[in-house]
């Protein structure tokens, strides 16, 4: 059988996290808003997976929603359609995928929005109840010229929120070679062509060109790909 090289890619944004710690008043959520968790050692212990409780008591409204691990240390939530006026974060059974109270093993305590932080780090000796760990995350994507049945930018067509980054880098997994473009936005337009955009594989780190519309542009050929193999 042929093989077909493929290449892994990571884009890299040469700029990281800025982490605030601060305080703040209560805002409603209402949907959309990502929110990120960064568990401590005791948190990761017997493979637990991790869920937020979104609630509204004067309406007696809630719902659960899983998080999605994005590395070992970060874990990421969107806020589901609605008016919240708190969330908890909870780390849950790894036995049993079914959200509830049941299947709790810790939580923080009853938190508030203050329309700003996204980011809670439970406490390098905390199991329970803290509140006082909010900071902020700064929430950037990459957006180019996906096309269906290539893992390209999730197969998506310039959607200016479409693959979101997290510590400055995404990675596109099986890409095959080919001319690819694609900015790094902050979820709307932005996009910062002095910031710096490099190409990662496991092997090279490559500067793209740019052009009058402020792409970010490579190119890459079976020859560059030898990481990754896949037979058929």
């Amino acid at each position: 059988m042929k093989a077909r090289l493929y290449k892994i890619f990571s884009v890299l944004a040469v700029f990281f996290f800025c982490l605030t710690t601060f305080t703040a008043g209560a805002k409603n959520l209402t949907g959309g808003e990502v929110f990120f968790l960064k568990p401590n050692d005791n948190w990761k212990q017997d493979g637990a997976r991790f869920a937020v409780y979104f609630f509204n008591d004067s309406k007696g409204k809630n719902t659960w929603v899983s998080m999605d691990k994005v590395s070992e240390n970060i874990y990421t939530v969107t806020a589901p359609s609605g008016d919240w006026e708190k969330l908890i974060f909870c780390r849950m059974n790894p036995g049993n995928q079914t959200n509830s109270w049941d299947n709790k093993l810790n939580q923080s305590g009853n938190l508030t929005w203050g329309g700003t932080y996204n980011t809670l780090t439970v406490p390098s000796s905390s199991w329970d109840s803290f509140t006082t760990s909010w900071s902020t995350m700064s929430v950037t994507y990459v957006t180019g010229n996906g096309t269906s049945g290539n893992s390209w930018c999730d197969g998506k067509s310039w959607i200016v929120n479409g693959s979101k980054l997290t510590n400055g880098s995404i990675t596109f997994k099986k890409v095959p070679a080919g001319s690819y473009s694609f900015k790094v936005t902050d979820g709307t337009s932005t996009w910062n062509v002095a910031m710096g955009y490099y190409v990662l594989d496991d092997a090279s780190k490559k500067l793209c060109t740019t052009d009058n519309d402020l792409n970010a542009n490579f190119t890459t050929t079976p020859s560059d790909t030898d990481t990754n193999q896949n037979y058929g």
